[in-house]
């Protein structure tokens, strides 16, 4: 007969572990408890506790209310449910604010490795962010990470060395954040489906639109079309586009001579220009490069003249 394998022991989980996605175990401050522990029997006064994390004991009632609402549980009273030592001393009275924010995203760009603590969040606003996740359950997890941001960031003004009051701030994030790039990409990932009439290339806040006709009047005509839809899509995503820092160019080979048709958006004319600048690359109106080259030469000639 072939010997026996030990089986491994078993390793329960509790309600709240599950959730959560982390380890259950024991309490080091409660040895005694061994076993998982019902939600609704969690009868501790949680009023201190509260009350030492600047929340209302208005907003919450009882220990099990708090465990279910710290582990992003709304719609459920726990009944049938169990939490173990660990995440009951973890999630409850016992919980304390992290001192470094624990997602990269929240932290500024410039002082990233600077304390910055929780912020604490009530019930009924807890419940409001946990539907905003639920629209977008393919991102859940990055809007998890941006939803504090966009509801909880406050600033001030500093006039002769006197601090204003804290102003909410309900658009947008602070400049430089890490988070800055990925929300205005995913905020404006619809937008070349939103203009049909051009190719569109999006490149953080560089947008490229381009087009090839017959003639240089039915290009024009074609980019007129472009920006109309792409004002429209602007005016419905509360941007205002910039006519100053856009520009236009006919990519030919023959000499135009005759006066080019004008470009407008939003009823702003768009200046046309022999060469313009793309992430980088010098391009001219005849795909030469010689401009492109001539600036190489001379940052280098720049480079070499520090050494």
């Amino acid at each position: 007969m072939l010997p026996r394998t030990p089986k491994s022991p078993r390793v329960l989980k509790c309600s709240i572990g599950k959730v959560v996605g982390t380890d259950c175990g024991l309490s080091a401050r409660f040895p005694v408890m061994k076993e998982m522990i019902p939600i609704p029997s969690c009868s501790r006064d949680v009023t201190m506790h509260l009350k030492s994390v600047k929340v209302s004991s208005s907003s919450v009632v009882s220990e099990g209310e708090l465990i279910l609402l710290r582990a992003g549980i709304f719609d459920d009273d726990g009944k049938g449910m169990t939490v173990c030592p660990k995440h009951r001393e973890c999630l409850a009275v016992y919980w304390r604010p992290s001192r470094i924010c624990k997602y990269p995203f929240h932290r500024h760009g410039a002082s990233r490795n600077k304390a910055k603590c929780d912020r604490g969040v009530l019930k009924k606003l807890s419940i409001e962010l946990s539907s905003k996740v639920l629209l977008y359950p393919e991102l859940s997890e990055i809007i998890d990470r941006i939803v504090a941001i966009l509801e909880f960031n406050k600033t001030d003004t500093v006039i002769n060395g006197v601090p204003s009051e804290n102003t909410k701030v309900v658009h947008g994030i602070p400049h430089g954040s890490v988070l800055g790039p990925i929300l205005f990409a995913l905020y404006t990932s619809d937008l070349p489906k939103a203009v049909n009439s051009v190719t569109m290339f999006l490149y953080a806040d560089d947008t490229t639109m381009y087009c090839v006709g017959k003639s240089v009047d039915q290009v024009t005509a074609t980019l007129n079309k472009a920006l109309e839809e792409l004002a429209l899509w602007c005016k419905h995503n509360s941007l205002v586009p910039h006519p100053k820092k856009c520009e236009g160019m006919i990519l030919k080979r023959n000499h135009f001579t005759r006066p080019l048709g004008s470009l407008k958006i939003n009823q702003h004319l768009i200046k046309w220009c022999s060469c313009s600048k793309l992430l980088g690359v010098t391009i001219d109106n005849k795909l030469t490069r010689t401009k492109h080259i001539s600036e190489l030469k001379r940052g280098f000639v720049n480079n070499c003249n520090l050494i």
